[in-house]
């Protein structure tokens, strides 16, 4: 998998150049200084703001990248396919495995699948505010084509 993205050193969408505010954003993570944390911190902001101000809902087989906040950065995936789109809670593995204390985290998990090598998979999930994912549409899928039984109006 190959990743490109920048750093945010400052939180300024790279959509629409609006300043976005980091005044909510408490993420502990084991930061390794400062100027990562304020990076960090801008990189899950601007995210958040793309997420809400920029939406793209992807459909099953449009060819997409996705981006996500990683220590500081905005990095960008390679080219994947739509393959499935299902919705689930993204804590019920944890509360299995005794995080009984967790509460449920509803959102939609994307299967893309890398259409070069079909045994390159990721399942990015999109509904953490912590780690808010959005995507660009590279090639939209191709439409559906009627067959005859959808001009007759037969429904299984």
């Amino acid at each position: 998998m190959s990743w490109a993205g920048y750093t945010p050193l400052a939180p300024v969408c790279i959509d629409c150049g609006e300043t976005v505010d980091v005044a909510g954003v408490e993420y502990s993570l084991d930061w390794r200084d400062d100027d990562e944390r304020r990076r960090g911190h801008n990189a899950i902001a601007i995210q958040g703001h793309r997420r809400s101000a920029h939406p793209v809902e992807p459909v099953v087989g449009d060819l997409v990248t996705y981006s996500a906040p990683w220590r500081g950065h905005i990095l960008e995936s390679e080219v994947y396919r739509v393959e499935a789109i299902s919705e689930h809670d993204h804590h019920a593995f944890a509360r299995g495995m005794r995080g009984d204390d967790l509460a449920p985290l509803w959102g939609w998990s994307y299967c893309l699948v890398n259409p070069h090598r079909r045994d390159d998979r990721c399942f990015p999930f999109v509904g953490d505010p912590l780690r808010p994912i959005t995507f660009r549409i590279v090639s939209a899928a191709p439409p559906v084509e009627v067959d005859l039984l959808d001009l007759l109006g037969w429904s299984p």
